[in-house]
């Protein structure tokens, strides 16, 4: 099928009805609805919910399943043709990367800056997600390798290169009132009934952590980035409990500190799909990093 069906498509359920689609495309309306027949008759089901006199597009859950795939399938097409392009013009090829929004600075200082130091010429293509979505990204081809802070579903169909494992910090409001007297460096014991904000990855070893040393816990909130964590520490709701050191600066009114613990560190995992054959430049990448542990 064409691949402008599925750009079509896109169109059709992004403009939310058949006729702003034909004007956004510059197409006439029943020429339109006709491709959305013969996408239906090719994938023999129904994608879009009909009803009398209604105007607006609604999906069925087969449509909804089309929708996701074909903005993979436009995607995957537009960078294939930028990476044919850049391979005639002399580039090695194109690196796709999904990674956990608190990962991309240390992600970048060990791996992606030395590797480019060693191979200038190829391009990169970052996407965040969590761990869910990085595991879809990966098994779908839209990424080549995926960085975050917790073990992947389904382990099983994936290769793990490497685990690199980062200290806690703690970033709180400046008008914070629960510690005192803040210490350098802090350590959990400090943060003991003190309303927290954790990352998923380390909220079930802190909650063991207080439970095995009879310290009350008070995890207020459980979020999936450093980010979330940060902007409810800046809202003064309590502290916040990252992995490894903010990816931005954290701007006027927050403080990061260190936390000093050996017994609970943070853990990077970086996964490609098993037995999947790599383009050059991203197996050259994931050589890179085995050697580098």
């Amino acid at each position: 099928m064409d691949i402008e069906y599925f750009r079509n498509f896109i169109m059709m359920v992004d403009s939310q009805t058949l006729t702003e689609a034909a004007k956004r495309l510059n197409m006439v309306q029943p020429a339109l609805s006709a491709q959305l027949k013969q996408i239906e008759t090719n994938y023999k089901a129904d994608l879009i919910i009909t009803h009398r006199g209604g105007r607006r597009i609604e999906l069925t859950e087969a449509g909804q399943l089309f929708y996701r795939r074909a903005k993979d399938i436009v995607r995957l097409a537009d960078e294939l043709k930028h990476e044919v392009q850049g391979v005639a013009q002399g580039e090695e090829g194109t690196l796709r990367i999904s990674i956990t929004p608190g990962a991309v600075n240390g992600f970048i200082d060990t791996y992606l800056q030395p590797f480019t130091k060693e191979n200038p010429q190829f391009r990169s293509i970052f996407s965040e997600g969590n761990v869910d979505q990085q595991a879809e990204a990966l098994l779908n081809g839209v990424s080549d390798i995926g960085v975050m802070n917790e073990p992947i579903p389904r382990g099983y169909l994936f290769e793990l290169l490497t685990i690199r494992y980062r200290s806690l910090s703690a970033v709180m409001s400046n008008q914070q009132q629960w510690l005192k007297k803040p210490l350098q460096p802090l350590t959990i014991e400090d943060l003991a009934g003190v309303p927290l904000c954790v990352t998923r990855s380390l909220a079930t070893r802190l909650e063991s952590f207080f439970r095995e040393r009879g310290l009350h816990q008070d995890i207020r909130a459980v979020c999936s980035t450093n980010l979330f964590a940060m902007h409810w520490a800046r809202r003064n709701m309590g502290i916040a409990v990252i992995m490894g050191e903010p990816d931005e600066d954290t701007g006027i009114g927050l403080t990061t500190m260190p936390i000093a613990t050996e017994e609970i560190m943070g853990a990077e995992h970086i996964y490609t799909v098993k037995d999947r054959k790599l383009t050059t430049i991203a197996q050259k990448f994931c050589d890179f990093i085995r050697e580098r542990n």
